[in-house]
C-alpha cells in the first residue's frame, strides 16, 4: 500500500520508528545526566540508559526532576532530590524486578498500576504524567489479578492478529513501545477514555481494560495510542503549529474545546487508524478463512469509515485556524494525501 501512495509520515515504518526511539533515548541519557549534575548527584550509573533499558516510569521520574529544577531558583531542592533518589533506585539501573511478571507477548511487558511492576512512587509518577487534564480526570487505578489475566489474553489475541494482518504497524509499534499498562477508571472518573499516552512516559501506553469488551477493539486502540507517541517523537525538536497553546478550538472528537495541537494529534492518529483498518481489510480478503472473518470485515469497515470522518473533521478545523510550521504542513499533507487522495 505504501508503494502505491507514497507518504513520508503516516504510513508505518519500523526503521523510522527505531531511529526516533534511539534519538529520544540518547537525548534522555544526556539530559538526565545534566539534571543529576545540577543537584550534585552522581550520574555515572545512568550512562547506559540511552539504550532500551529506561522504562516509561524512568522517563516520568526524569520529568519530575526537570519540573523541580525549573520551579525553583535553587536547583538543590528536596523535591528534585527525592525524584533523583527514586530515579536512581530504578530496576533499570539496579537489576529488573519485572523478569518474573506476566509473559511478554511480542516482546511487550504487560503491567498494571501496582506491585510487582511498580512501587508506590512509580505508580504515582505514571498516573501524574498520564492524567494531565484535571477537567477530564481519568482517575486511573490498577486491575486485580483476574482482570489483568483476562485483559492479557485479549491483548495477546490482538497482537497475534496484528502479526498476520497488520505486520508493518506491529513492527513499528514494537520499535517504540516497551510496556502496555492496563488500568481502569475509579468512581472519580470525569472522562471516558480508551487509552492514554504521554511523551513524558516514552515507551509506554495505557489501556482502559473496561473499555475493551472484545479483543478486536484493541486493534485500532493500539494504533491510536502508539501513534500519539510516534508523533511526539517526530515533533520532538520543533512544533507542529505556532498557535497559542492557551487558545481553544472546537474539537470534533471531544465535547469541550481543545488546543489546536491536540486536534492535530487527533487528526494524525485518526488517519493512521483509518490506514490500519484499510490494510487489515486487504489482509482479511486474502485470508477469508480467518477466525471471525465476516464480523471482522464489518468491524474494520465501520472503524475505517469513522476514522476517515474524524480525520476530515479535524482537518477542517486545522485548515481554518492552524498556523502550521513546515513540519506540520508536511505531516498534514501526507495524511490528507493518504486519506483523501
Amino acid at each position: 500500500m505504501s508503494d502505491t501512495i507514497p507518504a513520508d509520515f503516516v504510513f508505518p515504518s519500523a526503521s523510522r520508528a527505531a531511529a526516533i526511539d534511539k534519538a529520544v533515548r540518547g537525548s534522555f541519557s544526556k539530559s538526565v545526566t545534566w539534571c543529576l549534575d545540577q543537584i550534585g548527584v552522581d550520574s555515572r550509573y545512568v550512562e547506559h540508559l540511552g539504550e532500551r533499558a529506561a522504562r516509561p516510569c524512568d522517563f516520568g521520574c526524569y520529568y519530575d526532576i526537570l519540573v523541580a529544577l525549573n520551579a525553583s531558583n535553587c536547583p538543590r531542592t528536596s523535591v528534585a532530590h527525592a525524584a533523583a533518589k527514586r530515579f536512581l533506585s530504578s530496576p533499570s539501573i539496579h537489576g529488573s524486578k519485572t523478569d518474573e511478571c506476566l509473559p511478554r507477548p511480542s516482546g511487550l511487558l504487560i503491567t498494571t498500576l501496582r506491585e510487582p511492576w511498580y512501587d508506590h512512587g512509580e505508580v504515582d509518577c505514571l498516573i501524574r504524567w498520564l492524567d494531565l487534564e484535571s477537567e477530564n480526570a481519568m482517575s486511573l487505578v490498577s486491575l486485580n489479578t483476574p482482570e489483568l489475566n483476562e485483559a492479557t489474553l485479549k491483548i495477546q489475541t490482538a497482537l497475534s492478529s496484528m502479526e498476520i494482518l497488520l505486520p508493518e504497524f506491529l513492527a513499528e509499534m514494537l520499535a517504540i513501545t516497551s510496556e502496555i499498562i492496563f488500568a481502569k477508571p475509579s468512581t472519580d472518573q470525569k472522562f471516558t477514555f480508551g487509552g492514554a499516552s504521554s511523551f513524558s512516559l516514552w515507551g509506554g501506553i495505557a489501556l482502559n481494560a473496561n473499555a475493551h469488551a472484545n479483543w478486536w477493539q484493541y486493534l485500532p486502540r493500539l494504533v491510536h495510542e502508539y501513534s500519539h507517541n510516534l508523533l511526539f517523537g517526530i515533533a520532538r525538536e520543533e512544533p507542529l503549529l505556532l498557535n497559542d497553546p492557551e487558545e481553544r478550538y472546537p474539537s470534533p472528537l471531544r465535547h469541550e474545546s481543545r488546543p489546536l495541537d491536540g486536534i492535530f494529534h487527533a487528526a494524525f492518529v485518526s488517519a493512521r487508524e483509518a490506514l490500519a483498518m484499510r490494510e487489515m481489510l486487504v489482509g482479511l480478503r486474502v485470508n477469508s478463512g480467518y477466525p471471525h472473518y465476516a464480523f471482522l470485515l464489518e468491524y474494520c469497515t465501520h472503524t475505517m469509515i469513522n476514522s476517515e470522518h474524524s480525520f476530515k473533521d479535524c482537518l477542517s478545523v486545522i485548515r481554518h485556524h492552524g498556523k502550521l510550521t513546515e513540519l506540520g504542513r508536511a505531516i498534514l499533507h501526507d495524511a490528507e494525501r493518504a486519506i483523501c487522495g
